[in-house]
């Protein structure tokens, strides 16, 4: 899949998130239908059918998933605001022609039509992305276009196989990861997902030097088809040793041949009691993984967590099955432990286990790292663990409310002391989800936290915490997001980062700040600022993976032009090798009839600035009088954020090239990567301002723009995007929208997660922000809907936002005698997109 005589491809193809423009993965984000079958590194390659025949693949590769998008929907309880011209002021107005990489279509150059519907399902226009994986400072493995696994050398520019095309081709391996020696690698293969992280999968170990396969399981087994599906296997860091977890208990063997195994934990209970791997609400809120396991550096140590869920209430739904399988002559009631606002959450343990001297046979091997005593005996989660050093552990707990967390140190002794309190300094939540970073030291650590920026309030920063004199120095400051810590260089004391620019949110940009021993302390710089690609295109939208030791990193520039994949050296930022440049989908692109993208900034109450983005059909042209609809695409959710910089080919390209509709989207109130101030607006508000910002800018839109048809205005989002929906239709007194698709919508927060919503709405009590719950309740709304057109689609085996919620919405609005349509779908999980993409356009 390489481009312009690119000497290796270490890229592979996104598809499914092109379709739906990357929104976050929320509760309600729908997955692929069938099974995923393999992928390079964290994420799964899927498969989803049906609706015609038309298939989605997806090789999800190099995955580093951003704790901001933590999840779900919004909400209800709007007061209108009737904006007239006038008084929306459109600050800014970009053209970009099509995601600004080709010239604005003309009778001239566009000679073969638009995007098809088709080519946005199979990922015709999908971008090569970096699938490698460091595995030391100058070397990454990565997967081939042969198919094979091969070795890339920095320092030499030169390629080396690792394992054949062949032997891939056999196992069909869903992860692979190298042992550290180098002698072997671990596949896991036949997979079968359970929820978004999470599957039940066969794991195999392969000695590459004899080809010799080791099915990785409790006991020896003699053949494949009597090999076991596990839960997680990991690696020891350091030697081939290898953690795994069975039938919800962990194990642990020091040799790859499984001559030596040791059972950590014998407490597992499938759906009950979790050992090293999350339950539901922790793995879809918390870690976004599937694994609840650390080794040390050293690989001496291990902790683990526990999770039991016997209090949690227990959710149960229907799986109806295939047609014309006896085997589903009756339903199969699915049951899934699901805390929801109010009710018991699950009781969490962590746990450190001395290696050394549990294969030494001493039984006192395994102690309770505790929470701080201020936790103890309330409702409280950890959200992450870390190592300081080979013998200490970093914890951070947080309060059930969310708006509390402490950074815990313990020793491999079991002690543990608080090292550091952080409060919400909006009283609101807090976002901690990452692990600090510590120095060789383990004295001293990098956690990014808000940080005050006076008048304009808090902006999450880079902050140096030094255990051993209590102090908390902001690294870097402005009106600026630090979006993630890629790594810290202790020999040059640099700091790599990644980060949302000022004014800019939809921008991403490597940076690098010097440490408080750095001659240039506390001074940021940024390193891809003004970049071009080859083309002379501006890369705005950029993505770093840094080598183990620093020296090199790869960066992706992701947007707006089609990106190009590039190896760089740290110390002066050189170009070293162009890695990839997708011509293809260049090529592929050049004479078709594109949208034209226009930018905005639009003020909001509250002196804030809305960001816009419009897809136009190819023959817009404001001085020539035709009307067209909108189609308004939203998600609105805590933190989320759909205009942005990055290349994609989408639904709503074909919707605009097409179909000849204006295809939108609005980040409002509540959206990230612009300061607290914008973020916690919503505190204890779901579905308040991200639904106005809808209507109100929506109207202005139709206000400044003659072309767009006022009597052909309409919204639709999936997930938290379905929720903002049908609350906007519900609250649209002034029918700014005719009507509205909500896809999966939560329609009462009562129904949803502990974890999700307590963190932005606080509990159901009359004590607490039950009014708010009340109001943002679709269900007791729905008076407005009387005179829409309204499409409600859902799938009945949905393990995130239940069936229950577009249920209850469908009895409020049938006892009001409100008509509407409906769509269910009968999947495993919420796997139905492409089928619902037919329905939304026959609708």
């Amino acid at each position: 899949m390489g481009g312009g005589g690119a000497g290796v491809n270490c890229t592979s193809r996104h598809h499914a998130e092109d379709v739906w423009e990357r929104f976050p993965r929320s509760p309600g984000t729908a997955e692929p239908c069938t099974s995923p079958t393999w992928s390079i590194m964290t994420n799964k390659n899927k498969e989803m059918g049906g609706c015609g025949g038309s298939t989605l693949t997806s090789e999800l590769v190099g995955s580093t998933r951003p704790r901001i998008w933590r999840n779900l929907l919004v909400g209800t309880v709007v007061v209108m605001l009737v904006v007239a011209a006038g008084i929306a002021t459109v600050i800014m107005t970009r053209d970009t022609g099509a995601a600004g990489f080709l010239p604005e279509p003309s009778a001239q150059t566009a000679t073969q039509g638009g995007i098809s519907l088709e080519e946005v399902l199979n990922g015709s226009f999908s971008p090569a992305q970096f699938n490698g994986t460091w595995i030391s400072d100058t070397e990454f493995i990565y997967r081939s276009s042969t198919g094979g696994l091969n070795l890339y050398d920095a320092t030499t520019l030169t390629t080396k196989e690792v394992v054949t095309p062949a032997i891939m081709s056999e196992w069909r391996p869903f992860k692979y990861s190298l042992s550290p020696s180098r002698k072997y690698i671990l596949f896991v293969h036949d997979v079968q997902k359970l929820f978004r992280y999470s599957y039940l999968a066969r794991h195999t170990i392969i000695n590459l030097e004899t080809s010799e396969d080791i099915p990785l399981a409790p006991q020896r087994v003699r053949n494949r088809a009597e090999q076991p599906p596990l839960l997680y296997a990991t690696w020891a860091p350091t030697d081939d040793a290898i953690a795994f977890v069975f039938h919800n208990d962990l194990y642990y063997t020091t040799r790859p041949d499984l001559a030596t195994m040791y059972r950590l934990t014998d407490t597992g209970q499938i759906g009950t009691i979790f050992n090293g791997v999350p339950d539901w609400v922790y793995e879809e809120e918390i870690l976004s993984s599937n694994s609840a396991i650390w080794f040390a550096p050293d690989s001496k140590r291990l902790v683990f967590a526990t999770f039991n869920d016997s209090s949690v209430d227990t959710m149960n739904f229907p799986l109806y099955g295939r047609p014309g399988d006896l085997a589903f002559q009756y339903p199969i009631q699915q049951s899934i432990k699901y805390p929801k606002p109010g009710r018991d959450n699950p009781v969490v343990d962590i746990w450190i286990v001395d290696l050394a001297k549990l294969v030494s046979g001493n039984k006192d091997t395994v102690l309770r790292l505790p929470p701080p005593a201020s936790l103890e005996s309330i409702d409280h989660y950890f959200t992450t663990v870390g190592w300081a050093s080979p013998t200490k552990v970093s914890i951070i707990w947080m309060n059930r409310h969310q708006n509390t967390n402490i950074v815990s140190i313990c020793t491999e002794n079991g002690v543990c002391v608080d090292d550091l309190v952080h409060e919400s300094p909006d009283a609101a939540w807090n976002d901690l989800y990452t692990p600090p970073i510590f120095d060789t030291t383990g004295d001293s650590y990098l956690i990014v936290l808000p940080t005050d920026q006076g008048v304009d309030g808090h902006f999450k920063h880079i902050n140096l915490r030094k255990s051993s004199d209590k102090t908390l120095t902001p690294l870097t400051t402005g009106t600026y997001e630090v979006v993630e810590i890629l790594a810290w260089d202790q020999v040059s004391n640099i700091i790599y980062f990644k980060g949302a620019p000022a004014g800019k949110p939809g921008q991403r940009h490597l940076y690098y700040v010097g440490d408080l021993k750095h001659a240039r302390a506390k001074q940021a710089f940024c390193i891809t600022c003004g970049f071009k690609n080859d083309y002379s295109e501006d890369c705005n939208y950029n993505t770093a993976e840094v080598s183990s030791d620093n020296s090199y990193y790869v960066l992706t520039c992701s947007g707006p032009a089609i990106p190009q994949v590039t190896l760089h050296q740290s110390s002066n930022h050189s170009r070293l090798t162009l890695l990839e440049d997708n011509q293809e989908i260049r090529e592929r692109l050049q004479g078709r009839s594109l949208p034209l993208e226009k930018r905005l900034e639009i003020d909001v109450e509250g002196g804030y600035k809305a960001q816009v983005t419009m897809k136009l059909p190819p023959d817009y042209n404001p001085t020539r009088f035709q009307s067209y609809p909108m189609l308004v695409y939203v998600y609105g959710g805590p933190g989320s954020q759909l205009v942005d910089d990055r290349f994609k080919i989408s639904w709503g390209d074909y919707l605009a090239s097409e179909k000849g509709i204006i295809y939108t989207s609005i980040d409002g109130r509540g959206s990230g990567y612009a300061g607290d101030k914008l973020l916690h607006s919503l505190y204890y508000g779901l579905g308040t301002h991200e639904v106005t910002d809808q209507i109100a800018v929506t109207a202005a839109l139709q206000n400044t723009f003659p072309a767009i048809d006022k009597t052909r205005s309409a919204i639709w989002g999936w997930s938290y995007g379905g929720y903002v929906t049908a609350s906007v239709l519900s609250k649209d007194k002034e029918n700014v929208f005719k009507c509205g698709i909500s896809v999966a919508p939560v329609t009462s927060w009562t129904y949803y997660d502990t974890v999700y919503t307590e963190r932005y709405m606080g509990l159901p009590t009359p004590t607490d922000n039950f009014d708010a719950y009340n109001a943002s309740d679709v269900t007791q709304n729905v008076e407005n809907f009387r005179n829409k057109k309204f499409f409600l689609i859902h799938g009945t085996a949905d393990d995130n936002v239940h069936y229950q919620q577009s249920m209850m919405l469908s009895r409020a609005l049938e006892v009001n005698d409100i008509l509407f349509r409906a769509q269910s779908y009968n999947t495993l999980n919420n796997s139905y997109r492409i089928c619902a993409i037919h329905g939304i356009e026959d609708f």
